[in-house]
């Protein structure tokens, strides 16, 4: 939980490419169950975790997913990404 916190966004790499390609998140899902059970999603622009996903990764329990990820790809299209699911002890 602390290291997922202290990255603080999330980033989209693009792998195996002869050149250093970047992508940039414009925005994503983010959903976490917290306090008795109940799932809490929030939704944010840019890459950066928002004081309400912070707040929420503090209190979650289980599992946490970044979903609906989008990321402005170097050619300027907008591509959506898979999502990704953090196990949280």
């Amino acid at each position: 939980m602390a290291e997922l916190k202290a990255a603080g966004s999330i980033i989209a790499k693009l792998e195996n490419f002869v050149f250093d390609a970047k992508a940039t998140v414009i925005s994503f899902t983010f959903s976490a169950a917290v306090g008795g059970g109940e799932w809490k999603d929030t939704k944010c622009n840019g890459g950066t975790f928002s004081s309400e996903v912070m707040s929420y990764i503090d209190k979650a329990k289980g599992k946490v997913t970044f979903e609906d990820i989008k990321a402005r790809m170097p050619d300027g299209s907008t591509r959506s990404l898979p999502p990704v699911v953090f196990k949280i002890k």
